[in-house]
């Protein structure tokens, strides 16, 4: 009747109010998009219902939010990887062959905040990464580090719970540098100038291995995340580690 479709027509209308026009297609004409191709590619306005959220900070953006907080962060990253690890050792440049100089990679320091169970701000964690990119993968035989298929863990889980075994996880700190490299693999990196800034200022002794544009040149002795051998590294010592402790490898795995 027309009642009725005066009604479905005003109901329409409500509906449309409060709505910017948009030049952009319906999304029935348009390829289905996964939602962080969208974010990636940028979008003309944020979609209301999705909350967005930045992972992991650069150190400028960590200390221009954070100030002291991601400061402390980037110095308890260096003095972990300096002292606690010894995973980092630092070489004068003028120490250093033209082909050495030539495989020194590049670092980056990514900031992330870490919040309790109720979503309040607890600190800022910090982690330097080396530019694997910048690494030359022909000149590694095996880069592989296999995990357990998720079936796998699901078949351990039941077999516990039908024979009421207990079970637990473990969570190792900074993992990856408990594994060393070898010392046929030499692995150079360049630590940016200002974050050497905060380097020295945590660690003044290195003052002297400084080079003229402001950065530090370290020698990386072990498995650093951003390198392309490191996953590799780890696997094969914590493999090592469990077999000497009894535990035996699922060859069907």
């Amino acid at each position: 009747s027309s009642s009725e479709a005066d009604e479905d027509s005003e109901s329409k209308h409500q509906e449309l109010e409060g709505f910017e026009e948009s030049d952009e297609e319906p999304e029935e004409s348009r390829p289905m998009v996964r939602r962080s191709a969208r974010i990636a590619a940028g979008s003309r306005k944020k979609d209301p219902d999705f909350m967005y959220v930045m992972a992991q900070f650069s150190v400028k953006q960590g200390l221009k939010k954070y100030g002291d907080h991601a400061k402390d962060a980037v110095i308890k990253e260096f003095v972990q990887l300096f002292k606690s690890k010894k995973a980092l050792r630092p070489v004068r440049k003028q120490d250093l062959s033209k082909d050495q100089l030539k495989k020194v990679i590049r670092s980056s320091m990514f900031l992330k905040e870490k919040f309790d169970a109720f979503g309040t701000f607890e600190k800022m964690k910090g982690r330097l990464v080396a530019d694997g990119r910048m690494q030359d993968r022909r000149i590694y035989q095996n880069l592989k580090s296999p995990t357990a298929k998720i079936e796998s863990i699901f078949m351990q889980l039941s077999i516990a719970s039908r024979n009421r075994l207990q079970m637990g996880k473990i969570d190792v700190g900074g993992a990856y540098l408990n594994a060393y490299i070898d010392d046929k693999d030499e692995v150079y990196m360049e630590v940016a100038s200002h974050i050497a800034k905060i380097l020295i200022e945590a660690l003044p002794e290195l003052e002297e291995f400084v080079t003229d544009r402001g950065t530090v040149i370290v020698k990386v002795e072990k498995a650093l995340y951003g390198l392309v051998q490191s996953a590799a590294l780890w696997f094969d010592t914590l493999t090592l580690f469990l077999k000497k402790d009894g535990f035996v490898a699922n060859e069907l795995d």
